[in-house]
C-alpha cells in the first residue's frame, strides 16, 4: 500500500509571521527615507500618506510602533518585491548617507562639546532622531574621562549613521 504524503500548499503560520515581520521591517526602512527618495519609489498613495503620518507622530505611548504595524498591513497588499528592487536601485544611485567618517566624527565631537545646542539643531533638521537618545549619549560622554569616551562615541556614531540621511 502506497500512502501519499500530503503536501501543504499554504505556508505555515510561522512562515506567515516571518513574512509579515519582514514586510513590517521594510516599512520601517521606508519611514527613515527622505521625502524626495519616497517620491522616486512611486509608492501607493495610501502607503505614502501613512508614512508621512508616521513621521509626524511623537514617540509617545507606542504611537510609532502602532503606525509601523499599520504600514506593514498596508504593504501586504502591495508588491513588496517591486518596492525592494526600487529601494536597491535607489540605494545604488543615491548613497549619500553619513558613511563619510569625517562628517559623522565631526557631529559626534560637536555633541560631546556643544551639548544641547547641537542636539536641538540636529532634531530640527532630522525628524527621525530622538532628542532623549542624543542627550543620553551627550550626558554619558560628559561624565566619562576623555580616555574612556571612545565606546560611547562609537555607539553615538552608529546611531547617527543609522538614523541620518542627507540629500
Amino acid at each position: 500500500m502506497n500512502k501519499e504524503i500530503e503536501t501543504f500548499e499554504n505556508p505555515s503560520k510561522t512562515q506567515k509571521k516571518r513574512e509579515a515581520a519582514e514586510i513590517q521591517n521594510l516599512g520601517a526602512e521606508l519611514t527613515l527615507m527622505q521625502p524626495n527618495e519616497l517620491d522616486r519609489l512611486g509608492l501607493d498613495p495610501k502607503l505614502r500618506q501613512t508614512i508621512e503620518e508616521y513621521q509626524k507622530l511623537p514617540n509617545a505611548h507606542g504611537a510609532r510602533k502602532r503606525q509601523i504595524q499599520f504600514i506593514g498591513k498596508i504593504m501586504r497588499s502591495c508588491d513588496v518585491d517591486v518596492i525592494k528592487k526600487r529601494i536597491s536601485s535607489l540605494g545604488n544611485t543615491n548613497k549619500k548617507t553619513l558613511d563619510e567618517p569625517s562628517l559623522t566624527d565631526e557631529l559626534v565631537e560637536k555633541i560631546a562639546t556643544e551639548g544641547d545646542a547641537i542636539v536641538n539643531e540636529l532634531i530640527a533638521n532630522h525628524k527621525n532622531l530622538e532628542r532623549q537618545q542624543l542627550r543620553k549619549f551627550q550626558r554619558k560622554i560628559s561624565k566619562l574621562h576623555p580616555q574612556n569616551q571612545n565606546e560611547v562615541k562609537a555607539k553615538l556614531r552608529l546611531y547617527l549613521q543609522a538614523n541620518i540621511k542627507t540629500e
